[in-house]
């Protein structure tokens, strides 16, 4: 049998995946996770499941997610015809067509026996013995097991065969247990006779109670009948009932995210002021931008303007400050009061008394030089200190014009002006920032821009959704309507179901159940038939062991020739020579080998290192499969074997699988890249894109 096409759906890691093989020596390589342990399965699967299979394998098998079971299909060429392999898990079907046959093979155990035929396998565990080689089976055994794996090997992958004739030695033993004597523990056979003899006793009791429940079985019958009609019924309203409240979600959904949408595109705007308003603030001048040096300039000029308003007052002051009044000014006074009367008492009596007057004179002149001499030296004090104020005056606004230059205004009141500006300018951007921030919550502008990217297609796919359940749509009263006949058919189910339940009560606390003597009729018919099987495997249990004692003898004879004649010329190959005399014990097929170095035979077993025990063992397992499988020639399947081989034992391991891969199909499964240069075909999972749907 060649394997040319391995098609896969929903088959684990593989949703949609067609894999192609070619005669020879076919090299499936990748790393780890990449598929190829799935495509091994996916083989056993094709070759040897059945369809309507569910354990547990089956099911893991499925893709994550999947909606559906898995689907395999296998295109193999036998004898010169080619036939496919079809089996659909979901729909539970099979089918083999093909090699010119109009009508395709669809019964399943047909299938199987024409695909024992072709493979020499008759069933999955025989093939994996025989055909399979894992690095597992290979690396997970110690020294002095490896006859015992050659064992299993001839048996088809089951137990050898000594063991399996102890146990069947056990089980005969343990189902005869209370036949030939009373035991406290009896057999399956014993147990089955005494359970049958109480049955038919019970019956006899329960026959004459079953009248009284046949009315409740009556109503339970009615109800179910009517049941099944409104869950059908149900079932289909429910569902409709359910596209349109979906429908009305996925309505809420797309105008809370077109709101969602239009308040971010009312954020775009937002952004945009905010640039607008930093490069306006970045507009003004440094010394505006700086409300320090605003304050220092404000405060220059309002020293300034101080200085200025002082100096104003000082000279108000010096042109209007009034004379000071001493008691000098009383002398003068009464001068002039005697310088009065002397010059009207001269002029009316005689001139004598003028003398009076002259003495009036001297006192005003008295009197009045204290004053003159101080109001002069008043004036020239207050002329010094407005000088002085002057002076400051004219050094404060030299060094506020400078700092208006570097501050790139005028005056202190265009920079206050100006700053009072940049704070409103300011505010704005710091508000319009805040209205942005409420709508952005923390993320990036381009973040933000990136989901709003994304928004618009997620409308658009639920508008897509929305218009695929448009054809389910109803009207409000319609949907009211709906709801209301969904409600009632759910109060119809729960009383066909109370009405059910009280049946079902009454029959179970009747004395007799109708339903326990046709289980007592069942049981009895049943134990009567595991009575005879039981009898029967008795039988066979003891033809087995006489077959299996004769089997083993003429099998591990078969097999010691076919060791004897392969092994020795294989391992020549595999090990250039050094190791070519083999000895197989029929007994137990444990070999041994001569060793120049030694001069006497060894133990392949015990004597021989890791590697050369592996290539004995690989070479024992290439000549068994002609043997187990007839004239048949399956495709060897390989799970990278060889990883305890150096590089000298792998060339010449891989030379002999070429050679074997001229007569029948070998799938090599590895990790490694040294494997390629021997294919005669490479599948690269690594190269591929297999596996990324799932």
């Amino acid at each position: 049998m060649i394997i040319k096409r391995l098609s896969l759906r929903n088959f684990k890691k593989f949703r949609d995946e067609t894999i192609g093989f070619e005669p020879g020596l076919n090299v499936i390589k990748g790393p780890n996770e990449a598929g190829k342990s799935t495509i091994h399965a996916a083989l056993r699967m094709a070759l040897f499941a059945k369809p309507t299979a569910t354990g547990q394998e089956v099911k893991q098998a499925k893709s994550w997610k999947a909606e559906e079971m898995f689907a395999v299909e296998l295109d193999v060429a036998v004898c010169g015809g080619e036939y496919r392999i079809s089996k659909d898990f979901a729909a539970r079907k099979g089918a083999l067509s093909g090699g010119g046959a109009v009508d395709s093979v669809t019964d399943p155990d047909c299938i199987q026996k024409r695909l024992g035929e072709w493979l020499g396998c008759p069933n999955e565990k025989f093939f994996r013995s025989t055909v399979c080689v894992d690095q597992d089976e290979v690396a997970g055994w110690d020294a002095g097991e490896m006859a015992r794996h050659l064992q299993k090997v001839v048996a088809g992958g089951d137990v050898a065969a000594r063991e399996a004739l102890k146990r069947l030695t056990g089980a005969l033993q343990k189902l005869r247990v209370g036949l030939d004597r009373p035991a406290v523990n009896p057999g399956r056979i014993k147990q089955t006779q005494d359970r049958l003899r109480r049955l038919r006793e019970l019956r006899e009791t329960v026959a004459g109670q079953v009248a009284r429940v046949t009315e409740a079985q009556k109503t339970a019958t009615e109800c179910g009948e009517r049941l099944e009609t409104i869950a059908a019924d149900l079932d289909t309203k429910t569902e409709l009932l359910e596209k349109n409240r979906k429908a009305r979600e996925l309505d809420s959904e797309i105008a809370a995210l077109e709101k969602e949408f239009a308040k971010r595109q009312q954020a775009k705007e937002s952004h945009g002021r905010v640039e607008s308003l930093t490069r306006q603030e970045d507009s003004f001048p440094a010394g505006v931008r700086d409300e320090r040096r605003v304050a220092a300039l404000v405060d220059q000029q309002s020293r300034l303007d101080e200085k200025r308003q002082m100096a104003e007052r000082m000279r108000r002051e010096a042109a209007q400050a009034p004379q000071p009044v001493r008691p000098s000014l009383l002398i003068a006074a009464a001068g002039v009061v005697i310088l009065i009367a002397g010059v009207v008492a001269g002029y009316t009596m005689t001139p004598g008394v003028y003398v009076v007057a002259l003495v009036g004179a001297a006192l005003v002149i008295f009197g009045l030089a204290p004053y003159v001499t101080s109001g002069r030296r008043s004036v020239a004090a207050e002329t010094s200190g407005v000088a002085a104020v002057e002076t400051e005056i004219e050094a404060d606004a030299s060094a506020l014009a400078s700092a208006l230059a570097a501050a790139g205004v005028a005056s202190a009141d265009e920079a206050t002006t100006r700053l009072a500006e940049l704070r409103e300018v300011r505010t704005r951007r710091e508000k319009a920032e805040g209205e942005l921030g409420g709508v952005t919550a923390g993320k990036t502008w381009e973040q933000f821009e990136a989901e709003t990217r994304g928004l618009a297609p997620q409308i658009e796919q639920k508008k897509e959704v929305a218009a695929s359940l448009a054809g389910s749509r109803l009207e409000p009263l319609e949907y009211e309507r709906l709801q209301s006949e969904v409600k009632k058919l759910a109060a119809a189910r729960q009383e066909c179901e109370k009405r059910i339940t009280e049946a079902d009560y009454a029959i179970a606390n009747t004395e007799a159940d109708p339903d326990e003597l046709a289980r007592i009729d069942d049981e009895t018919a049943e134990l009567s038939e595991t009575l005879e099987l039981l009898d029967r495997r008795r039988r066979v249990y003891e033809a087995a062991m006489e077959g299996i004692e004769l089997a083993e003898r003429e099998t591990m004879e078969t097999a010691t020739e076919v060791l004897q004649e392969t092994v020795g010329a294989r391992v020549s190959e595999m090990t250039n020579g050094r190791y070519s005399d083999v000895q197989v014990d029929e007994e137990d097929l444990s070999m041994s080998v001569r060793s120049d170095e030694k001069g006497d035979w060894v133990s392949v077993d015990t004597d021989l290192s890791r590697a050369t025990r592996d290539q004995f063992y690989l070479s024992a397992r290439f000549g068994l499969i002609g043997q187990l499988c007839g004239e048949a020639k399956p495709p060897l399947l390989l799970d990278d074997p060889f990883v305890t081989f150096d590089a000298d034992r792998l060339e010449r391991t891989m030379a002999l699988l070429k050679k074997m891969a001229a007569e029948r199909q070998i799938l090599l499964f590895t990790c490694h890249d040294e494997y390629g240069r021997f294919a005669d075909h490479t599948l690269d999972l690594s190269a591929t894109e297999m596996g990324d749907s799932a």
